[in-house]
């Protein structure tokens, strides 16, 4: 039982919804068109998998360059030692073996051409390696400040267009509105994380956007992230039939409090509570735009 709840905080639960979202908001938007509830089970099967990949290989990568060292607060498992270098390695071997079999299958099954399921399969490889690469391997591209690119294009871009081309097999102008709307609420978790970890990853020479830009300029950078998703979304409903999105327009209030507190925060553990607040907005901004696109 012990072993279980240890790795079930390795697993970062609350990041999951992160993963899930995306998926259900392209999804969603494609219900009108063509919709199969095995691509849509396999796609969420896959997006979680490919979360659990990456925030363990995060931690394994985290904890072998020394970055969580010096962590404030309760250690992590891996940093800890609670969980060994060696379970973790073969966690993620585990979970890149489950990424290729649920992702094969969701390709395989679906109705995509060949060509388009040749593409599929090179975008998954993508993934993959995307996953295990942001903080493992001799140049983690997470520790050279593109984080936050690559965050915008897998949990925005990729995760949103590709889960209604999935469906539809339709790639219309506007799916790019609100595949970039989630690509920037991703963004801003991820902002948030760093801003929270700006000393942490100075000492341990890890470069992160946030970093370069400093600590007002990053606050300001976090705001023009749900800010032009905001917009991207109000474009949305008024450029398609999906005029019932513009619901989410409800939670700016909600991010606009979340915003004064980060401003005025500088604890650890306050941060910690705004980045779980950023997630569950997040979410619920994803499950409002289903909601609305269903009712449209």
């Amino acid at each position: 039982m012990r072993q279980l709840k240890l790795w079930w905080n390795v697993a970062r639960p609350k990041t999951l919804l992160l993963s899930i979202g995306p998926v259900l908001v392209g999804s969603g938007l494609a219900k009108q068109q063509q919709f199969s509830l095995t691509v849509l089970t396999l796609s969420l099967s896959t997006a979680v998998l490919l979360q659990l990949l990456t925030n363990i290989a995060n931690d394994y990568g985290d904890t072998k360059s020394g970055v969580d060292a010096n962590r404030p607060g309760a250690p992590r498992q891996l940093q800890s030692g609670a969980i060994s270098l060696q379970q973790a390695r073969c966690a993620l071997y585990l979970l890149i073996a489950l990424c290729l079999l649920s992702g094969s299958l969701l390709i395989l099954l679906s109705s995509l051409l060949w060509h388009s399921k040749l593409l599929f399969f090179i975008l998954g490889s993508m993934s993959i390696t995307a996953a295990t690469c942001y903080t493992l391997g001799s140049r983690p591209y997470g520790y050279r400040a593109l984080g936050d690119i690559s965050v915008f294009l897998f949990f925005g871009l990729a995760a949103v267009a590709g889960s209604y081309y999935l469906q539809s097999q339709q790639l219309p102008f506007w799916i790019w509105l609100p595949a970039a709307a989630v690509g920037l609420l991703s963004v801003g978790v991820l902002n948030i994380n760093n801003i929270r970890d700006m000393q942490l990853d100075l000492a341990a020479g890890k470069s992160t956007v946030a970093l370069y830009l400093g600590k007002t300029v990053a606050l300001t950078y976090f705001s023009s992230s749900w800010i032009i998703a905001m917009a991207l979304t109000a474009s949305f409903a008024l450029l398609t039939p999906f005029c019932w999105v513009l619901i989410c327009l409800t939670l700016i209030p909600f991010f606009l409090k979340l915003d004064r507190r980060l401003r005025l925060t500088s604890e650890f553990t306050n941060y910690n509570q705004c980045l779980v607040d950023m997630v569950k907005l997040t979410f619920t901004y994803e499950l409002l735009f289903l909601t609305g696109s269903i009712l449209s």
